[in-house]
């Protein structure tokens, strides 16, 4: 049996809009950690990151973006931070629906956020790297998220929805950029 390890659904954020009622989910991103420079006791330090797709933060690239998206987080309490304002989004160039947002460590650490990193170096692989590890179509996937605006009220549950890779080997002979390096 494959499991999820546990701090992957700490990487999870919702993103939405504050409501009279508090918040309505309206999208999933997740923590991304880029590899920066080494520290002075020898650990690597990473470049903290909020993704999420184009067409939830961005008016001019979908109508049905969320004008002033907001983040919620889970706090080491147990329940669910405030919601704060995500407003420094980058696109990725080649126009592909992404967009990144930078974020502090220390913006965390302060507030007490319970989250863990999908980091560069350990937990993505480059084309070749999938090609090294034989992934293939029939190769079981594991979907995480808050789908239909489900992410909880008190909290933010992660939704995990176990399926298959159909189809790959467009993108891994270079055809297609639906997973990029």
């Amino acid at each position: 049996m494959t499991l999820i390890p546990p701090h992957y659904l700490n990487t999870l954020v919702a993103i939405g809009e504050g409501t009279e009622g508090g918040f309505r989910c309206g999208a999933t991103g997740f923590l991304y950690g880029h590899p920066g420079d080494i520290s002075d006791d020898r650990q690597q330090m990473y470049y903290y990151y909020l993704v999420t797709n184009r067409h939830v933060v961005d008016r001019s690239f979908s109508q049905r973006a969320i004008e002033k998206p907001v983040a919620r987080f889970n706090l080491s309490t147990g329940k669910a931070s405030q919601l704060y304002p995500i407003e420094h989004w980058t696109w990725h160039p080649n126009n592909l629906d992404v967009a990144v947002a930078p974020l502090s460590p220390p913006f965390f650490v302060n507030l007490g956020i319970d989250y863990g990193l999908f980091t560069g170096d350990n937990d993505v692989l480059s084309r070749q790297e999938v090609e090294r590890a034989d992934i293939r179509e029939g190769n079981g996937v594991f979907v995480l998220g808050f789908p239909l605006e489900l992410a909880g009220q008190e909290r933010n549950y992660v939704i995990v929805r176990q399926g298959i890779f159909a189809r790959i080997q467009d993108w891994l002979r270079g055809d297609e950029d639906t997973f990029f390096d």
